[in-house]
């Protein structure tokens, strides 16, 4: 690595040949260079000092790659914290995820997948694409069989340019998927830790590498176990089904109430009146129980289990009375 009154470069060849390593850094000079744990550390002048997170890609990438390669990274840890919230006066830094190299040796002109699973089993638990030239209607979507309505893994967070790029997985689930805005709102749940494979297909090609998803040493200390958060994944994934659900019926409930006022009595039931200490309705009741399971790491009690099931069978009943009152309609 070379700092310049001009900014950062650096050689893959031990020194024969240098390219500009500017990234996001401002133009300005170098006055110092560290490298510290695989992490790029340098102070600039008046500028402040900058960190590029793992150096690994750079150490695994030939001088001239030539074809898709995706490179290992660092094991990603599960935290819960508040982010800065944008706030001038707080630094921002940045959320628990893991990051993903990956160097593309062409455009990819039909588009790229991500796709992230579970190292033993075949089904994908997230996927990312950038189709860059598509028709909405040609666009593949996911079928959820619980919720009845469909997923379309679109995110404009992949690039498709050549070169080496740079890509943050936060260690989610997917969040609920937003019909009305055609995209996904929110985060799901944590995955449990382990091994996760992720693969990367584009022009064709499919490449794919082992990434690790770990927890911090004071949970292990604390005492949980890998059996609790087996069970807070999964009841946390019911609770996202539950309010995925609830949200479809709300949506066609409040439409067909235009042809059938006494639907209003059941809208009600699910959206929390506007105002000041109004009782919380099914909707808000089913967020609060997801938001409560997901500050810690921890094994669900037996309250959010009587919750999420009290909830669930509230919703049937809501959907059953729905249904009886368009049929004598």
């Amino acid at each position: 690595y070379a700092g310049t009154e001009y900014g950062l470069f650096v050689s893959m060849d031990d020194g024969e040949h240098w390219q500009p390593f500017q990234q996001n850094l401002p133009v300005t000079p170098i006055t110092d260079i560290k490298v510290h744990q695989k992490d790029l550390v340098i102070s600039t002048m008046g500028r402040s000092f900058w960190i590029m997170d793992n150096l690994t890609p750079l150490h695994e990438m030939e001088s001239e790659p030539r074809s898709l390669a995706i490179f290992n990274t660092e094991p990603g840890k599960r935290m819960y914290f508040r982010g800065s919230r944008g706030e001038a006066s707080v630094p921002s830094y940045r959320n628990p995820s893991i990051l993903l190299d990956f160097y593309l040796p062409a455009d990819a002109d039909k588009g790229i997948t991500l796709e992230i699973s579970k190292a033993d089993a075949n089904t994908p638990i997230r996927t990312f694409r950038n189709i860059t030239e598509v028709k909405d209607e040609t666009l593949t979507e996911e079928r959820n069989m619980q919720t009845e309505f469909r997923r379309r893994g679109i995110t404009a967070g992949l690039p498709v340019t050549k070169g080496m790029h740079r890509f943050s997985w936060d260690m989610r689930h997917q969040g609920i998927w937003d019909e009305e805005e055609k995209t996904y709102r929110g985060v799901g749940p944590y995955v449990v830790p382990g091994q996760y494979e992720v693969k990367l297909t584009a022009n064709g090609n499919t490449v794919s590498t082992i990434v690790e998803v770990d927890v911090e040493q004071r949970v292990k200390d604390a005492g949980v176990t890998m059996e609790d958060l087996k069970m807070q994944e999964s009841l946390s994934l019911q609770i996202q089904d539950l309010r995925a659900k609830a949200e479809v019926f709300e949506r066609s409930i409040k439409k067909k109430m235009k042809d059938n006022k006494d639907l209003k009595s059941i809208h009600e039931e699910l959206v929390t009146k506007e105002g000041r200490y109004e009782q919380p309705m099914l909707l808000a009741q089913t967020n609060y129980l997801y938001r409560m399971l997901q500050r810690a790491d921890q094994r669900p009690g037996k309250d959010a289990y009587d919750r999420h099931d009290q909830l669930k069978s509230w919703l049937e009943k809501l959907q059953k009375k729905a249904q009886e009152l368009m049929t004598s309609d």
